[in-house]
């Protein structure tokens, strides 16, 4: 265990740096968006009611109250989103590329440490964990802070007040990385970390088998994908036999299955035919 912690602590203190300047990149993009769009608004009212060319029921009638749902769904918002949902899914990739092709080949150096090779799986694994969950803190921490400069912005009498979970509700990105419902909450987050169970099995094997492993890459990933429309076609064979809920537990079976799977083969693969 405390070799586990070691290593976690190793792959976090790598990771940190870019994850500070995500984070600030995050903060201030979104910043700029909550002032661009509130502006916006503010002309367009400054244009057409305090000029006096409307009154303020027919603004809002045509108009209508501007409320966090259209910060959140600007492409301010959603693009420093998609930055560091993009980044994190390259980090997927380095974050064992690296330790091949970086200086020193220093692959060699960690799967000779005197632990378990699978603590080298999971530390990398919980380090990406740490950093999802500090990049959904983070993005929580920013809606009431977005909100305040809305309130400084735009007057009471055009802004719609929305609580926490009104804003994410409203926002599909959002629903998805901060669910409201603790079952969706665990659903979510179970399939993200099967699935990156299953991209670090497929970097080992072909770190493992080089050229033939991207052979069996393609393979496992079809596999992958056909255990998961199993269901569906089952349903199909079966003129909708099965009601929807059986449907979902099969398919939470089969994820359990597949992560199960991809742990078992990285074990296999770590212990028995990594090349260095």
């Amino acid at each position: 265990m405390r070799n586990f912690a070691k290593l976690v602590n190793f792959e976090f203190r790598r990771f940190l740096p870019i994850f500070l300047a995500l984070s600030g990149v995050l903060i201030v993009v979104q910043i700029i968006g909550v002032f661009i769009v509130s502006n916006s608004y503010k002309n367009n009212l400054e244009i057409n009611y305090i000029s006096g060319l409307m009154d303020k029921s027919e603004y809002i009638s045509q108009y209508g109250l501007i409320s966090m749902h259209q910060i959140t769904n600007n492409i301010f918002f959603l693009g420093a989103i998609a930055l560091v949902v993009v980044s994190l899914l390259i980090y997927l990739l380095f974050i064992w590329y690296r330790d091949w092709f970086g200086k020193n080949t220093f692959v060699y150096r960690l799967l000779m440490l005197p632990t378990n090779r699978m603590n080298i799986f999971f530390s990398k694994a919980s380090s990406i964990l740490i950093f999802i969950f500090g990049f959904v803190v983070l993005q929580i921490l920013m809606i009431p802070m977005l909100h305040f400069i809305l309130e400084l912005l735009v007057p009471i009498d055009f802004r719609l007040d929305l609580s926490l979970t009104d804003i994410i509700l409203g926002n599909q990105a959002l629903s998805l990385f901060v669910p409201t419902y603790y079952v969706d909450f665990i659903i979510y987050y179970v399939i993200g970390i099967i699935s990156m169970f299953v991209i670090f099995t497929m970097i080992l094997m072909e770190r493992s088998f080089r050229l033939l492993g991207f052979g069996m890459v393609i393979v496992y990933g079809g596999l992958i994908i056909l255990l998961l429309i199993s269901p569906d076609i089952l349903q199909v064979l079966t003129n909708d036999y099965f009601y929807w809920m059986e449907v979902q537990i099969m398919r939470g079976a089969l994820l359990i299955l597949i992560g199960g799977l991809s742990l078992w083969l990285s074990n296999y693969l770590l212990n028995k035919k990594i090349r260095v």
